[in-house]
């Protein structure tokens, strides 16, 4: 039977999209002449590896999935074990491992009825995916009511597809433990206000926190689209944000030593623009996916200055008192007469002393100064 590329190159790109595997499995389920697909990831060591993944059918209905889990799928757990100790990819009937003929399964495994009456599936077979045995996940395919498992044919087809859901699975292993230690993490930024996300070479969003959430939804400039890439409006900005990808990638393969990019996302909608930097990220290691390059970007929003911290400067950069509170005012949004109200000096001194700020700073204006209290001293609510 003729390799289906475009499904195997829809496999691979799951992982980096987990959205996207009811798509996936819907995908494979027809492809198999199936009415659903399932996959099951056990990780006994690590549960936060563990993962749960549907076709369509069952992703729809959420209602309905979370009631077989509750009262089928313990009693599947016999089952899914029989299959566990099966070290080949080979499919086998849920009746056939656990030693039942097949006029019995709807008296003796709950399932059958089940899924009958709510989701129009009958015969269900299952096989291992990975044979290492660190970890053990299966794929599981249930076919409409009036036809029979998996048969030789199709068995036979379907063979060379399971290394690659095994090797995709695999990423999508170590991206889901990725994603759930580094959110804790990504959360406590939230605290600091700055934007953070991973991304990989091709600009799609590995993980992302609230703070990043937030300005991509809010700024017109630059946003994230349903495929997870990031998109810039603008498009001289769009292509100086590829660029500055492309050569922090570089730098992380050690193919290049460019300066850290740092660069401005103008929105429309509003007066102050995003900040953007991007430092290398790579693991050549395997620590959270061996080969894996790309970016950590981090996103300021200048607008939002509400614990804004100039102390760190204060004290690198020698500040005056006088300098220091207009700085402190400065990053806040004050403006040049508000500044002069607030203090009860004349506009031409507050003048005077940001031209003094930005030299000892090595800044140009309010958004490169907001930048570097940011980076000097991470602002804590």
């Amino acid at each position: 039977m003729k390799i289906e590329h475009d499904l195997i190159a829809a496999i691979y790109e799951a992982p980096l999209k987990p959205d996207g595997w009811p798509d996936v499995l819907t995908s494979f389920s027809e492809f198999a002449n199936a009415g659903g697909a399932t996959i099951a990831l056990f990780d006994f060591n690590y549960s936060e590896y563990h993962l749960d993944l549907v076709s369509q059918n069952y992703a729809a209905t959420p209602v309905f999935w979370e009631e077989y889990k509750k009262t089928c799928q313990p009693f599947d757990q016999a089952a899914y074990q029989a299959v566990a100790r099966n070290r080949k990819r080979e499919f086998s009937t849920d009746y056939g491992v656990l030693g039942i003929s097949p006029d019995e399964r709807e008296d003796v495994i709950p399932a059958v009825p089940f899924l009958r009456k709510h989701h129009g599936v009958d015969h269900r077979v299952a096989t291992r995916l990975s044979l290492h045995g660190a970890w053990t996940d299966m794929l599981s395919l249930q076919y409409k009511i009036g036809r029979g498992p998996t048969t030789e044919r199709e068995a036979s087809y379907l063979k060379p597809y399971l290394l690659h859901l095994a090797n995709a699975l695999e990423v999508q292993r170590t991206f889901t433990g990725l994603m759930r230690r580094y959110e804790a993490i990504l959360a406590a930024l939230d605290h600091f206000q700055l934007g953070v996300c991973l991304i990989t070479e091709k600009s799609e969003i590995a993980v992302k926190n609230a703070e990043a959430t937030r300005i991509l939804d809010e700024f017109s400039g630059i946003r994230c689209g349903a495929d997870r890439k990031l998109l810039v409006s603008n498009e001289e900005e769009a292509r100086f944000f590829s660029e500055a990808l492309e050569r922090v990638v570089s730098n992380s393969a050690g193919q290049a030593h460019h300066e850290t990019p740092v660069f401005l996302i103008k929105d429309r909608l509003r007066d102050v623009p995003c900040v953007v930097e991007m430092l290398p990220l790579r693991d050549a290691v395997g620590e959270f996916n061996k080969g894996f390059r790309g970016a950590l970007m981090i996103m300021i929003d200048p607008a939002r200055t509400d614990s804004i911290s100039t102390k760190g400067m204060e004290l690198l950069y020698e500040f005056t008192e006088a300098e220091s509170a207009v700085c402190s005012l400065l990053t806040q949004g004050f403006q040049t007469n508000e500044i002069a109200d607030e203090r009860g000096v004349h506009p031409e001194t507050v003048k005077s002393q940001i031209k003094t700020l930005f030299e000892k700073t090595h800044t140009k204006n309010r958004v490169q100064l907001v930048h570097l209290a940011h980076k000097v001293n991470l602002p804590i609510k």
